[in-house]
């Protein structure tokens, strides 16, 4: 009779962890403010020849978006292994123009569009705030938060930013950025373990720890400080494939001058930036 109790309790505990996964996943999926369904995106580049016909390139007039960016929006799965969520082309002579500030402008977003284009746009601004205030705002170029994000939206996709081949390489030189920062991180912590082993390892083996090692603890606050910005170039990584080469020591606890060794010394430097 124990045994039945023990099985149905297991199996309640099972459920409610699949449960709990379900309402996760459905949690996740609805993010975001609501977005129609009938959003069509396709990330279908176009190409053409090169001026000298050698090679087949990208056209210029494209822009691309990533789904990076419209993840909040989107409320249906993509394959995760797409940068680009969608390109669409707009004519040559945006790009012969500085800005978009005579193109978007409130003028144009009273008298060229239609409502129900207006409301569609609508559900991309934030929606703790009024929609035709910030609309206002926006298209007039009025400071928005350090910035107007439509300026520099029309700046970036006049000077060529936001073509999709530009887009695919931030996109990722971002990726193998954070691949960086995580295994700088994971090193750090990796070595902060490493130092705290071996200083309990010497905290017990001492007589008088208080005597031997705490006064090397605190003399090294100066080395810590002193090497705090000179760790910038222990790491290095490539942008196009992602492989990392971090410069590393060896601890070396047994001399007494020391309290860290200059592995650790660069760890705690690393953390003193990444904390920032």
């Amino acid at each position: 009779m124990a045994a039945d109790q023990r099985r149905k309790r297991l199996n309640g505990a099972s459920m409610g962890s699949y449960g709990s996964q379900e309402q996760y996943r459905t949690k996740r999926k609805n993010f975001g403010p609501p977005v129609q369904s009938d959003l069509t995106m396709k990330s279908h580049i176009s190409v053409e020849w090169d001026a000298n016909h050698q090679r087949v390139v990208a056209k210029r007039e494209q822009v691309g978006i990533s789904w990076r960016q419209m993840r909040p929006f989107a409320r249906f799965d993509h394959n995760g292994h797409k940068v680009l969520a969608d390109v669409f082309a707009l004519p040559e002579e945006i790009f012969d123009l500085d800005s978009l500030s005579e193109v978007l402008s409130y003028e144009v977003w009273n008298t060229q569009l239609l409502d129900n284009e207006k409301n569609f746009l609508k559900q991309f601004l934030p929606g703790d705030l009024e929609p035709n205030q910030v609309v206002q705002e926006l298209l007039s170029g009025d400071d928005f938060h350090f910035g107007n994000p439509v300026l520099k939206w029309g700046t970036s996709l006049c000077s060529g930013e936001l073509h999709p081949d530009m887009i695919v390489y931030q996109e990722q030189h971002l990726k193998s950025e954070k691949r960086a920062y995580f295994s700088q991180l994971h090193n750090y912590h990796k070595d902060m373990i490493g130092f705290l082993s071996k200083l309990k390892e010497s905290w017990e083996a001492c007589k008088d720890p208080e005597k031997e090692i705490l006064p090397k603890i605190l003399r090294s606050k100066n080395d810590i400080e002193k090497n705090r910005l000179s760790n910038l170039d222990e790491f290095r990584y490539d942008d196009h494939d992602g492989n990392l080469t971090v410069a590393s020591g060896s601890y070396s606890w047994g001399a007494e001058e020391k309290a860290y060794d200059d592995n650790q010394i660069s760890s705690m430097g690393q953390g003193d930036e990444l904390r920032r």
